[in-house]
């Protein structure tokens, strides 16, 4: 426990700035950065889960969607795409489907249980390490894991790995028709793109949501905490 708390302690963080594009305007909400874009037919506010954003993981957030048309409107989770912004280049970057983001749940839930069998003590810190980036599901497996033992440990783990993947499915952005006057919204993640020099760590993505005929892009720079 002491050492999970101590790798906890040393997790640096990040923080987001959007850039406000024509008909969008940048705004503060419960002390996040969020940007507010207005289209003919939909309305959009994206804005961090968080005020800080853990450096290592992957670009989670938040979005809220609009019908102010008079006829419904179908989203798809499919017309959403993000683009590292690089110094020379543009990079495509992969949108985490809720699919994706429950198989990983259940996957870590599995290796957990499977490493409870052979060192309890260290499973948390394993389990912690194993993805490429930090995964709040699986850190809150993790968490389970350094708090149990044995057979039981193996239970709580899974447990909680299948708790997270009903979670996700009341908090990811999924299909869904928006009817006339009605707000649509929910989480979407995305890979973080590649590594930076640690002289420039700022990291810009370029976010684009298809709604409807409305199309909404988003520009938005994670930058370490404090600068």
């Amino acid at each position: 426990m002491t050492s999970a708390l101590l790798l906890a302690g040393c997790a640096s963080t990040e923080v987001a700035r959007f850039s406000a594009a024509a008909g969008q305007q940048t705004v503060i909400r419960q002390g996040r950065s969020a940007v507010v874009s207005e289209q003919s037919q939909t309305t959009m506010i994206v804005a961090p889960p968080s005020r800080q954003i853990p450096s290592n993981g992957r670009p989670a957030y938040v979005a809220a969607i609009y019908n102010s048309s008079p006829a419904p409107i179908t989203f798809h989770y499919s017309d959403i795409s993000a683009v590292f912004v690089g110094p020379s280049s543009a990079q495509p970057l992969r949108v985490w489907t809720i699919d994706d983001l429950q198989r990983e749940a259940r996957n870590q839930a599995i290796l957990g249980a499977i490493l409870i069998g052979a060192v309890t003590l260290g499973a948390g810190a394993v389990m912690a390490n194993n993805p490429p980036y930090y995964s709040p599901v699986a850190n809150s497996i993790a968490a389970a894991s350094l708090g149990a033992s044995g057979g039981a440990a193996m239970g709580d783990i899974l447990t909680t790995g299948e708790l997270a993947v009903t979670q996700l499915e009341n908090q990811v952005l999924q299909d869904h028709t928006i009817f006339p006057g009605e707000w649509y919204g929910g989480t979407f993640q995305f890979d973080r793109g590649p590594r930076l020099e640690a002289s420039d760590p700022d990291r810009t993505y370029r976010i684009t949501f298809r709604v409807g005929n409305d199309v909404h892009q988003f520009t938005v720079d994670q930058v370490p905490t404090g600068q």
